[in-house]
């Protein structure tokens, strides 16, 4: 349930329907139980929200970098699961 409500997150942002700080504001008080299992697809989901978001407060990545980053992580997790 967490990783589908992941990716729902995640699709919301990159379809601009909620903000960056809409999606920190969702994934920040669920990481715990995101990395719960942290050899899970949500753990690995999560991680690449989580170094994302701290690479664009940092200055390292803009957003439109990060919106790259997201696509590509949910790119892999589709085309991994469907096989």
């Amino acid at each position: 349930m967490l990783l589908a409500d992941l990716l729902a997150v995640i699709y919301e942002f990159l379809e601009d329907r909620i903000t960056r700080v809409q999606l920190e504001d969702w994934i920040v008080p669920r990481l715990h139980m995101l990395f719960a299992d942290p050899d899970s697809s949500a753990a690995d989901l999560a991680a690449t929200v989580e170094l994302g978001l701290s690479e664009l407060s940092e200055g390292v990545i803009d957003e439109e970098e990060f919106r790259s980053q997201l696509r590509n992580a949910v790119r892999r997790y589709v085309t991994v699961h469907e096989h």
